[in-house]
């Protein structure tokens, strides 16, 4: 009964363990209907976790559990600012925010992963990827696609990347002569056909774009903002 939880659990303390008794009385709360009070309470948990890892990790579970997404986020990332050595924090947030289509999402965890492994190219590749299909920090994005792209010239992956950053600096052509250097089997992994098929399409070869665009139709995990630009891709190509 969680009217007799919230009785019983309002009047006590657990001392070293009352963001236990939080959590239990925030979840009673909000099972209750008053989700402002839960709220509250829930807030109060994570603040008396927080600087505590084995806490913080407890209220994670806990949200987890309950299926709290926004909890567990916030928590989420409260663990990987306050302790930057747990690197598999930012491993659930990149799930989380795939599986949710969450870009902007997305961009924030590709930072961080620059942040704690500066020279990692795959992260760097990630960041510059989303930050150019939502147009944000868009300088530093075509920058680092450049950079990575110099460093590592050989990775199909990076390649498409750094092709797109062209491509939206108006130098399509410059772009797609990249990815065409690039062997065939490289270009139907669908993380690069999308760009492949997006590029010819620009140019105006549709008929070389089709298949690579159902290619990359079919992919799963794609972002909204790569469905938007394969269905436009497709559109263009469908209309010559």
């Amino acid at each position: 009964n969680y009217a007799q939880v919230e009785t019983v659990l309002g009047d006590q303390r657990w001392a070293e363990g009352d963001f236990v008794r939080l959590a239990l009385l925030a979840h009673a709360r909000k099972q209750l209907g008053r989700k402002f009070a839960g709220q509250t309470d829930w807030t109060a948990a994570v603040q008396t976790a927080s600087g505590n890892l084995k806490p913080l990790y407890a209220l994670l579970n806990c949200s987890t559990e309950w299926n709290w997404p926004e909890e567990r986020e916030d928590v989420a990332w409260k663990i990987i600012q306050q302790f930057p050595a747990e690197r598999s924090i930012l491993t659930l947030l990149e799930n989380i925010y795939v599986s949710e289509g969450n870009s902007r999402g997305l961009q924030k965890v590709y930072a961080a992963m620059m942040k704690y492994a500066s020279t990692n190219s795959i992260a760097r590749n990630n960041f510059a990827a989303v930050s150019l299909l939502i147009n944000r920090q868009m300088d530093e994005a075509q920058e680092i696609a450049h950079q990575n792209f110099v460093s590592h010239p050989d990775d199909g992956t990076i390649a498409s990347t750094y092709a797109y950053a062209l491509h939206l600096e108006g130098q399509t052509v410059k772009g797609l002569q990249l990815l065409s250097k690039l062997n065939e089997e490289d270009l139907q992994k669908p993380a690069i056909a999308t760009y492949y098929g997006v590029l010819l399409a620009a140019t105006g070869k549709t008929n070389e774009a089709r298949p690579y665009l159902k290619i990359a139709s079919k992919s799963k995990g794609l972002l909204p903002e790569e469905k938007k630009l394969i269905a436009q891709a497709q559109q263009s190509s469908s209309a010559n």
